[in-house]
């Protein structure tokens, strides 16, 4: 099942490095980001951003590597969650959450999604929560997302 961690921001390439080295699969959607260049008029750079900055999604087997493991390393803070009991999140989710930030353009603080194609299991909440321009709203819905009953979160024992 897949959980997400939260992380200290400037931590992430020793937390991305660590997941490498333990095998533990990880996914940081990222969109390109299109920005006016400084040195040339009428040009725009093309640089990705983290989707949720300060969150990875890490595919875990508890009965390999226990959340412990993962939240022992430096940088990471926690499994989000509620009650003490972390969230799991089914692989259709994650698929879809990959697909729509492949296919996000950050353009003129506008997210932009093209040809969306979601399964069956998620609904529209997802795109709504990709195509939020502020980080901090688009993490604040997010977390809203996982607290309600109706997505494909399950509480994990």
């Amino acid at each position: 099942m897949w959980y997400l961690l939260y992380h200290h921001e400037r931590k992430f390439s020793r937390i991305v490095r660590e997941l490498t080295r333990l095998n533990i699969p990880y996914v940081s959607p990222q969109i390109a980001r299109y920005a006016p260049r400084t040195d040339r008029a009428g040009y725009r750079a093309l640089s990705p951003i983290q989707l949720f900055p300060c969150y990875i999604f890490v595919e875990l087997d508890i009965e390999i590597h226990h959340t412990s493991k993962i939240t022992a390393l430096d940088g990471a803070i926690c499994f989000v969650g509620f009650g003490g009991k972390q969230y799991s999140i089914s692989p259709g989710v994650i698929d879809d959450i990959v697909n729509l930030s492949s296919k996000a353009t950050y353009v003129n603080d506008v997210i932009y999604v093209s040809g969306v194609a979601l399964s069956k299991e998620n609904d529209i909440s997802i795109v709504d929560i990709i195509t939020e321009s502020d980080s901090v709203k688009r993490l604040k819905k997010l977390n809203d997302w996982l607290a309600l009953p109706k997505h494909n979160f399950q509480k994990s024992a």
